[in-house]
């Protein structure tokens, strides 16, 4: 499904060199979008059936390290094919070719792991020591997931998917963030550089290198992020693991808010706040991402992962147009440092996930135990 997935994403771009106006185009790259986006519930999904609970953060940081590094080098590729070509149409296919190998390669050369392997094999502590059995306590949870029989696991409709996602609060939560991400994420995606460039009066040049570095400390966020999470998750310290997210991204609010309001034209100083601030929006990633992989079952994690992907994906449309309302509205820098206390928002919504995080993964592991103890070939 992922090789699928990303061909149909990267064909499109092959025809750029074949659409003669603006309608096509679109739907060119519409399909792109649409088949890429689909890509993430996919991954997150692979990767919780590849590794298990004590080394997932690390993994899922690893991968958002390798999804931005590609996102820069294609721009960096475009933006000299397109200078030096004069063409549009080139970067377009030149980036579509390398996906489709990759894709290739992937499809001959890695074996898809069974559903649920690792989710197993995270239970089978529970399972050696305990008697499982579905307690009074858990029959509700139970019946909003789908059945333990494999036939039937596999068959089940979209909707009752849908009940068993928003049934588990964690899952709300982080959806709630996202949604609430769309403002701050929009300026930072869409505008920052034409901000530093003509507000702050930096120029093109500076304003790129600025956006690069920003992008730079993403990058290291994500690692050391994704460290300290698995270590706090590894000793058990749960909540901290959830505290200590919500403190970052709250705190992501302070160094924005100070790009946008502070006159000077000290290139250092931006470059230091950008850098702080892309550190912190990169250490709270791979974490928010584990923590949906492990309060859902393995059947119902795709679907989950695909409701918090389109909702932090509205900050790449619905963020930007909300701003532009807001600049209409109160000027440009007031609307940014009104946007940019949103992170504040997702930050404490993320600290109310420190009261369901473990409850949730308990029962999803429960669900796991009791689905290992009735079907053990499956697993073993």
């Amino acid at each position: 499904l992922l090789v699928l997935t990303t061909a149909l994403g990267h064909v499109p771009s092959l025809f750029a060199f074949v659409v003669r106006d603006f309608a096509g185009l679109l739907v060119l790259r519409t399909l792109t979008g649409a088949a890429l986006a689909g890509a993430t519930p996919i991954n997150m999904s692979l990767l919780s059936d590849y590794l298990g609970a004590v080394t997932r953060v690390i993994a899922v940081a690893c991968l958002g390290v390798t999804v931005t590094l590609g996102v820069a080098s294609g721009t960096v590729i475009a933006t000299f094919l397109s200078e030096r070509f004069g063409s549009w149409r080139l970067p377009l296919a030149v980036v579509a070719g390398p996906a489709l190998v990759v894709s290739g390669l992937v499809w001959m050369l890695v074996d898809e792991p069974p559903r649920g392997k690792m989710d197993s094999r995270d239970a089978a502590d529970e399972i050696n020591v305990v008697t499982i059995t579905r307690s009074d306590s858990d029959q509700g949870f139970f019946e909003q997931l789908p059945s333990n029989d494999n036939s039937q696991l596999e068959s089940q409709a979209f909707s009752q998917k849908v009940r068993a996602v928003f049934s588990v609060r964690t899952n709300v939560l982080c959806i709630a963030q996202g949604l609430a991400g769309c403002l701050p994420d929009g300026i930072v995606n869409t505008y920052m550089v034409d901000f530093f460039a003509f507000d702050k009066k930096l120029g093109i040049r500076n304003a790129t290198i600025l956006s690069v570095v920003g992008l730079l400390g993403v990058l290291v966020g994500m690692l050391v992020g994704g460290g300290i999470g698995q270590a706090l998750y590894n000793r058990g310290w749960k909540m901290r693991l959830v505290q200590l997210t919500a403190l970052a991204v709250a705190s992501t609010a302070l160094p924005f808010a100070t790009i946008i309001n502070i006159e000077t034209t000290r290139v250092a100083l931006f470059g230091g706040l950008a850098f702080v601030g892309g550190f912190l929006l990169g250490c709270s990633d791979p974490n928010i991402k584990v923590m949906v992989v492990n309060v859902n079952n393995h059947a119902t994690r795709g679907t989950a992962f695909a409701f918090l992907t389109v909702a932090t994906d509205l900050g790449k449309g619905l963020g930007p147009f909300g701003i532009s309302v807001m600049i209409a509205l109160l000027g440009r820098q007031a609307a940014f440092s009104v946007a940019m206390l949103m992170y504040i928002v997702c930050g404490m919504i993320i600290f109310f996930m420190s009261f369901s995080f473990e409850e949730d993964e308990e029962k999803a592991r429960h669900y796991e135990a009791v689905r290992a103890t009735e079907l053990p070939q499956i697993y073993y």
